[in-house]
């Protein structure tokens, strides 16, 4: 789950996929009290797909559906989509509203569209979709919630036994130590410690250690010293809770195998798509692992241009006009 950057999708989709009743506890108790959680819900990530693929997407952190039925609901159920959304834009109320109608149009039950903003702009606020033309008027209100918010409830998050909010935590501290990896090697030891004190259960507890460690990534310096930490504590409390051995091997080696494959299934696809590659790209290609190859091969399935595909991270993401 390790990733290159503060940036990904998997794991936030994985978060989401586990905890979706925890998350929505923590981050919107009106909805998560409509839901009846007795009945279980289904992740329907590849319909969300084939509803929307095609609309104006940009660089959030994941985009998710889920199929929940509410109390006292019958057997109609309910579309949950749930964004998180990764940095500012101002077309976003128009693309909650264009993936409503898509979901509604397919499956004619209620949708309901949940945003989390996990930028760093705590000034930034989206209002709702709007739209007015001869007479008539369409206007879209959604829920959204604001991670930054979170900060002011630090301490009451390190001991909530809501395990969403470890989640919450290591994003604040992502953020709060993006240039400062000495003030990241102690956050994530604290947000470490704390996942111990909890104890419970083991591969909950391996979840959440995972995603911490993909969203709290190190420099080798400090990741050496975590690791001592980590080794240390595991000792202390007498509670295992590393790697298992499948993934212990993926870090030492198996994961630049299947890297290696993946950067040739890459390779074909832009060849295909773009023509030889140039020289300098190819090499990048060589070079990107991790996070980085990941996102190149997320750009590569819907880049208009080779450019798109290999831009420097903090250059803004191209802009696609919607097809709705």
């Amino acid at each position: 789950m390790q990733g290159g950057s503060d940036e990904g999708d998997s794991p936030w989709k994985d978060a989401l996929d586990r905890y979706l009743e925890a998350a929505l506890r923590l981050l919107f108790p009106a909805v998560h009290a409509e839901i009846d959680w007795g009945r279980g819900w289904e992740a329907l990530d590849g319909e969300l797909q084939r509803v929307v693929g095609d609309a104006e997407v940009g660089r959030r952190h994941a985009d998710k559906l889920f199929r929940v039925q509410r109390r006292g609901g019958g057997e109609v159920w309910v579309a949950l989509h749930l964004e998180v959304q990764g940095y500012v834009d101002p077309t976003l109320p128009r693309r909650v509203w264009i993936y409503r109608y898509r979901i509604h149009d397919r499956h004619a039950v209620p949708v309901a569209n949940l945003v989390v903003l996990t930028d760093d702009r705590p000034d930034w606020r989206p209002g709702p979709f709007e739209e007015e033309v001869l007479g008539c008027r369409e206007r879209l209100e959604f829920p959204t919630v604001k991670l930054l918010d979170f900060e002011a409830r630090r301490a009451a998050l390190l001991t909530d036994p809501n395990p969403f909010a470890l989640v919450v935590l290591a994003h604040l501290d992502a953020l709060r130590t993006k240039r400062d990896p000495e003030a990241r090697l102690h956050s994530k030891m604290a947000l470490v410690r704390a996942l111990y004190e909890r104890g419970g259960d083991r591969q909950e507890a391996l979840a959440l250690l995972r995603f911490l460690d993909w969203l709290l990534r190190l420099p080798p310096p400090q990741k050496a010293r975590f690791d001592d930490f980590h080794a240390h504590l595991e000792r202390e409390k007498n509670m295992p809770y590393k790697m298992d051995f499948e993934l212990e091997a993926e870090a030492r080696g198996e994961e630049k195998g299947l890297e290696k494959g993946q950067r040739t299934l890459l390779r074909a696809v832009l060849e295909a798509r773009f023509g030889a590659l140039p020289a300098g790209l190819s090499e990048r290609l060589e070079r990107a692992a991790g996070a980085d190859l990941d996102r190149l091969a997320r750009r590569a399935a819907v880049a208009a241009a080779l450019d798109d595909v290999f831009r420097d991270e903090e250059e803004p993401p191209p802009a696609n006009p919607s097809r709705a």
